[in-house]
């Protein structure tokens, strides 16, 4: 699932990266994006098996330009919903780690269904 995500976040034309991939030493790109696994849940058991997962991820985008961290966001949020993404609002300002670049980030989820 990690995988899809990562690949739909690409297709906004921006590279993607694991969030806390970066070292103190490492240059941060103009724009990104950052994604996390919070959580993959396991739902309705049945024979000791689950019928479908929900997977939890933190989306962040990060960068240089103020206005392009809150467009990018909403771009990414509105291609994820198409996905079939469920996202919780508009997201919120996050901390960059860095006085070049802000940051918004808000929670996704996807519900997989076993076949």
């Amino acid at each position: 699932m990690k995988e899809k995500l990562w690949k739909t976040l690409e297709t906004l034309g921006h590279e993607v990266h694991q969030q806390g991939s970066f070292t103190d030493t490492s240059a941060y790109p103009d724009n990104f994006f950052t994604l996390w696994n919070d959580e993959t849940e396991e739902k309705r058991h049945y024979d000791n098996k689950a019928n479908y997962y929900i997977w939890h991820f933190t989306v962040n985008f990060y960068s240089v330009n103020p206005l392009l961290t809150e467009t990018e966001l909403l771009k990414a949020i509105t291609l994820l919903k198409m996905k079939g993404w469920i996202v919780e609002g508009k997201g919120e300002d996050v901390y960059s780690g860095t006085n070049t670049h802000t940051g918004r980030s808000v929670k996704v989820k996807y519900i997989e269904k076993e076949r």
